[in-house]
């Protein structure tokens, strides 16, 4: 076994030479198999090992008895480890979670921890093959896409699985040969837990009236599903990166005419991806939300959903809004100082230079989205950069074309939300520039123009 576990460290590239590895270690014959064949592997993979053991407060003396033992394994093998005691009881009714999924929040906390500081390293769980088909046929009956059929994955971040390729029956039979003891957490016997149903009942059903070899197969399955899952994410990703507009931390947006020139399969993939960037987590999200906002590609503007945790999707003409609820309109302003040479504006994390010029050609000014000249001598107040107020306005036909800001917003179809976000450089209440858009008539440089302001707007990664 420890020749597969090699060659799975290998296939998926786990480990390198020097890292450092925390090992989940709860005692049982998975966490068990996972630290003594890393102990043997120490030398050819080149790394230091550590054990993390995270006592859940749920079980009494058999939980202390399961911390006793994990010391002991690990004082045995002189790999350090850590007992860290949580009360998942109180934690699952802290974040009104079920006690497991509590835990299991514990425990990747307690591991991250560690690796914080380390300051690196790869957090090893004992996962392997039966936990693959269990954990497959679970998402099957909650009627899961792709991702949820493609299983457990080998490697995930720096979480890294490297019994992932072996069967259960297996650890039980490398522990039996090396005489390695392990302890047994009776509530995985429990039939309460859905989970356990699978493991105890369902998997051995099949294997016995249909299919001996049920649990390699769907392992096999599970590997070709992430290959096709992992195209598709591909696919979602070169979308996203090619056509996403990040208008704020809490909105994004993204063309109608762009998004229905793709599949529907990757459309839905790419409100995923979205919606994660957004709230950092998608559970309670399912199928029938990403049709709700497909369906918002066929509405008139203004149509708008509200999704789990606080996520609002919204059709404004031709764009797309994803926001969070806390997304506001607040005011912000700044003055520019007569002598100012720049003036970093944090809301919309870029940067304004000024320049003032005496011997430029207003004919040899060219067409910059981001820079653009001004007559200095028509700007009358103090210049501010801004977003908008009541009562702007903007000149577009010569001196006598004045229209309201929220007028022109309206006639050249920007979302409600861009209006409050797009950074405006005024003069009173009068816009000189909209950034990334267009200039006042009244300001442009002519030939009678003695001072030229250049302004030039850097948009900051």
């Amino acid at each position: 076994m420890l020749d597969k576990v090699l060659a799975t460290i290998r296939k998926y590239n786990m480990i390198e030479a020097k890292d450092h590895v925390i090992v989940g270690l709860s005692g049982g014959v998975d966490s068990v198999c996972l630290l003594w064949t890393l102990n043997q592997l120490k030398e050819i993979l080149g790394i230091q090992i550590y054990a993390i053991h995270v006592h859940h407060g749920l079980r009494g003396v058999a939980a202390d008895e399961d911390a006793k033992f994990s010391e002991a394994l690990c004082e045995g093998l002189t790999i350090p480890i850590e007992i860290v005691y949580r009360n998942i009881n109180e934690e699952a009714k802290l974040h009104k979670i079920s006690e497991e999924e509590a835990g299991r929040k514990a425990r990747y906390a307690c591991f991250y921890a560690k690796r914080e500081a380390l300051g690196s390293g790869k957090i090893a769980v004992g996962h392997h093959m039966n936990d693959q088909a269990e954990t497959i046929l679970f998402n099957m009956m909650r009627g899961s896409g792709l991702k949820g059929l493609s299983g457990i994955s080998p490697i995930r971040g720096v979480i890294i699985r490297p019994l992932i390729d072996c069967t259960r029956l297996e650890l039980e039979d490398f522990c039996r040969e090396h005489k390695l003891p392990f302890v047994s957490d009776l509530t995985n016997e429990l039939e309460r837990y859905t989970r356990n149903k699978i493991r105890l009942n369902l998997i051995p059903y099949i294997e016995q009236n249909f299919n001996p070899s049920f649990i390699k197969q769907m392992s096999t399955m599970g590997e070709q599903i992430r290959e096709e899952d992992a195209y598709l994410d591909n696919q979602a990703d070169y979308f996203i990166r090619m056509k996403m507009n990040t208008i704020s931390n809490n909105i994004r947006s993204i063309a109608i005419d762009q998004l229905i020139q793709i599949d529907k399969v990757i459309r839905k993939r790419v409100y995923r991806k979205i919606i994660f960037n957004l709230s950092l987590g998608l559970k309670d999200y399912e199928s029938k939300h990403m049709l709700l906002i497909d369906a918002l590609l066929n509405k008139e503007t203004g149509k708008k959903i509200s999704l789990p945790y606080g996520i609002i999707v919204e059709r404004e003409y031709n764009e797309l809004y994803f926001k969070t609820i806390e997304t506001t309109s607040e005011s912000w302003e700044y003055l520019v100082d007569n002598n100012a040479q720049a003036v970093d504006v944090k809301e919309i994390n870029g940067k304004f230079e000024f320049k003032q010029l005496d011997n430029l050609n207003y004919l040899e000014i060219s067409q910059n989205k981001y820079t653009k000249w001004f007559d200095y001598d028509k700007i009358k107040c103090n210049l501010t950069i801004r977003n908008r107020r009541t009562g702007d306005f903007i000149c577009l036909n010569g001196i006598n074309g004045k229209k309201k800001l929220k007028d022109y917003f309206i006639d050249e179809k920007i979302s409600r939300d861009m209006r409050n976000k797009l950074p405006l450089l005024t003069d009173g209440s009068h816009v000189i520039w909209i950034v990334g858009l267009r200039i006042s008539e009244q300001y442009k440089v002519s030939k009678d123009t003695k001072r030229i302001l250049e302004v030039n707007y850097i948009k900051e990664d």
